[in-house]
């Protein structure tokens, strides 16, 4: 099964995970947080590394490997490439994240069918 985390702009998200990682309050288990555009992106503290189509977890130490995956990724990708994170984060999930690299011009707005006409 595949899931798609629509998130515009990556280095947010490894941002996000830098603040997420940083509070001691995230250390308990089962703590989460939720972000980007609507709030889809779950993160959440979890005794084993996963992604599900409800949330991207792990240990704290498992959250911060997932922004060095991710930044790994990222070096290699130009605008308009695609990469997803599965197995390399989590050996039993049951959902890939999907990252869609977009140009640092992107307007979020049209990428919502909604809103963009």
């Amino acid at each position: 099964m595949e899931n798609l985390w629509q998130q515009t702009r990556i280095a947010e998200v490894c941002k996000t995970l830098d603040i997420y990682t940083t509070y001691k309050r995230n250390e308990v288990f089962s703590e989460h947080e939720h972000y980007g555009p609507y709030c889809h992106l779950k993160i959440m503290t979890w005794d084993e590394s996963e992604i599900t189509e409800a949330h991207i977890a792990g240990s704290i130490v498992d959250l911060k490997s997932l922004k060095g995956i991710i930044s790994c990724k990222l070096s290699w990708a130009d605008a308009g490439q695609t990469f997803t994170i599965g197995s390399e984060y989590g050996t039993n999930n049951p959902a890939i994240a999907k990252v869609f690299v977009m140009d640092d011009n992107l307007d979020p707005v049209s990428m919502d069918q909604n809103l963009s006409h």
